[in-house]
């Protein structure tokens, strides 16, 4: 009768490790490594779906028809060094204005230690060194001149921030948004 206790008892001990790792995956490694050691350009339109502030608020453009821009639902995570005023907090962050960031994109990398496959798929981070806004743009009237201003005007005057450093490491970026509430949301 101990026997099959202890059988029992090493049977549900073993069931229990294999389901742990079937569902915890303590074998799989996960790295975000950047795309490319050159920055690249990408257009991104301006889109608070909650007002939540972890939630992206840029999503990539797809393309423009009869002025209407045309959202995809890939977010983007900005990510800025010390210092650089940000496009998605402020007076610029309006509905509809479209972004243009220069700067590094990320993938994921899942990698099987047992194995060594590699599966890479996109990652929303984006390290930005330089963003510019495109005119015409909507802003809050506190960037407006006039004390009389409607609570927002639309504006053509160049807007453009950069980076004007060597150190473009990973590590001088600090990220401001990380929840894709729009996902969330469907």
């Amino acid at each position: 009768m101990l026997k099959k206790i202890s059988i029992l008892f090493l049977l549900a001990l073993l069931m229990l490790v294999g389901l742990f790792v079937y569902l915890l995956e303590p074998y799989i490694e996960l790295d975000r490594e950047r795309v490319s050691a050159k920055p690249i350009e990408i257009d991104t339109i301006y889109v608070n779906v909650t007002g939540e502030p972890g939630c992206a608020k840029l999503y990539r453009l797809d393309t423009t028809r009869k002025q209407s821009p045309i959202v995809t639902k890939i977010p983007v995570f900005v990510y800025l060094p010390e210092g650089m005023p940000s496009p998605v907090e402020g007076n610029y962050a309006y509905a509809d204005n479209k972004f243009t960031l220069n700067g590094y994109e990320y993938k994921w990398v899942k990698k099987n230690v047992i194995t060594g496959e590699k599966v890479e798929y996109a990652a929303a981070r984006f390290d930005v060194v330089n963003w510019r806004l495109h005119a015409p743009y909507k802003l809050w009237a506190s960037l407006a001149p006039s004390k009389h201003a409607p609570e927002v005007k639309t504006s053509i005057d160049p807007v453009e921030y950069t980076y004007e450093s060597s150190e473009q490491d990973a590590k001088h970026f600090v990220g401001l948004n990380s929840i894709d509430c729009l996902k969330q949301k469907l």
